[in-house]
């Protein structure tokens, strides 16, 4: 009952029809949480903070006062624990765990900017998050990847519950990942990189020009459309044009920027999910950093999840291909359902609710539309 009724209170909000509405736990869940911002906006919301109070006597009752407003105080446990006898620093760092922040537990200004967006601005986000969910369907089936773009985050869901949760890096704003919907259909293990025209004419080719061993030292070679190796061109000399009939295209190994792991899914936008060889990147707050792949970590991990029941290969089989340098094509004998969405805010079960930071400006580019 409850239920039903934030169901048709988000309805009137978002100006959905009620058989259209999605009924997955993920949009029911933020249905809720709309309810519960609704609800605090009509009691006042939070106040601001101003930075000049930073050293006032009365400050941390001040922050204390704000983050209970919100949720934050007390902070749960497991946040606690690691400012034992700080309520004030485990408070900030719960808010900063659901803003996606560096859980310092101390208020920069990225956090002070962050605590004081009005509660009408996020409700405003909440309602947008909505109705990209309402363009998904009504079910996203039983298995699937969901990768959510400003959470720099994948789950693997299998009989409809979540069952892996990876971290992923994914396009910078300069060269954004697109949201789409797809199937993976393979898994490459130890890849070769065939490297973007635009790559090729705007990173690569200068370093070329000044560099003759450039080429080896990155294990590059030079192939034709049909993939055969050709001799490398005199660089000094060469054209970007160059790279509309020729790639270049980096061996299989540890160097290999696409790591040890590839999955295809089909799209318009030649995109794909990979490995990486700086898995030091994942442990960076802010993962924005691709030119439009995803990288994802624990890419075996997920091999293994996969296709264990999607491809004609046991668990043991392909950890030894893992250890081995060729490159194999595990096809699945079914796609997986991968969707790639940019959701800036998730709430759970538990009442949490994340609003993620808008990396690309999408939030105010529906702003600007409405």
């Amino acid at each position: 009952m409850i239920i039903s009724i934030v169901l048709l209170m988000t309805r009137v909000a978002v100006g959905f029809d009620a058989p259209l509405l999605p009924a997955h736990t993920a949009y029911v869940h933020l249905t809720q949480a709309l309810s519960r911002y609704q609800t605090l906006a009509r009691t006042g919301g939070w106040f601001q903070l101003v930075r000049s109070e930073l050293r006032a006597a009365d400050f941390r009752a001040r922050v204390l006062e704000r983050l209970q407003i919100s949720g934050d105080h007390p902070a749960p446990a497991a946040i606690a624990a690691h400012f034992p006898g700080d309520p004030v620093a485990a408070a900030v760092a719960a808010f900063q765990y659901r803003h996606g922040l560096p859980q310092l537990g101390t208020i920069g200004p990225l956090t002070l900017a962050a605590l004081n967006v009005p509660v009408e601005m996020r409700i405003r986000q909440i309602e947008r998050t909505l109705a990209r969910w309402h363009g998904l369907g009504r079910e996203l089936g039983e298995h699937y990847l969901f990768i959510n773009i400003p959470a720099y985050q994948a789950r693997l869901v299998e009989n409809g519950v979540p069952s892996l949760t990876f971290r992923v890096i994914v396009g910078s704003p300069h060269r954004p990942t697109p949201t789409l919907i797809s199937g993976i259909t393979h898994v490459i293990i130890n890849p070769h990189w065939t490297i973007p025209r635009s790559i090729a004419t705007a990173e690569f080719l200068p370093a070329l020009k000044l560099d003759p061993a450039y080429l080896d030292r990155h294990h590059l070679s030079v192939i034709d459309a049909n993939g055969q190796p050709v001799t490398p061109p005199d660089w000094r000399t060469t054209l970007p044009d160059f790279f509309d009939t020729y790639w270049l295209r980096q061996a299989p190994g540890s160097f290999n920027a696409l790591g040890s792991l590839k999955f295809i899914f089909p799209s318009r936008y030649a995109i794909y999910l990979h490995d990486t060889n700086r898995p030091s990147y994942f442990d960076r707050s802010t993962r924005a950093l691709s030119h439009g792949c995803i990288r994802i970590e624990n890419p075996q991990t997920l091999a293994v999840a996969i296709t264990r029941k999607k491809a004609a290969y046991t668990v043991d089989e392909l950890n030894l291909l893992f250890q081995g340098r060729a490159q194999v094509t595990v096809p699945l004998t079914e796609p997986l359902l991968i969707y790639i969405q940019y959701l800036t805010v998730e709430a759970d079960g538990e009442g949490t609710v994340f609003f993620w930071p808008d990396i690309y400006g999408k939030d105010g580019a529906v702003a600007s539309a409405r």
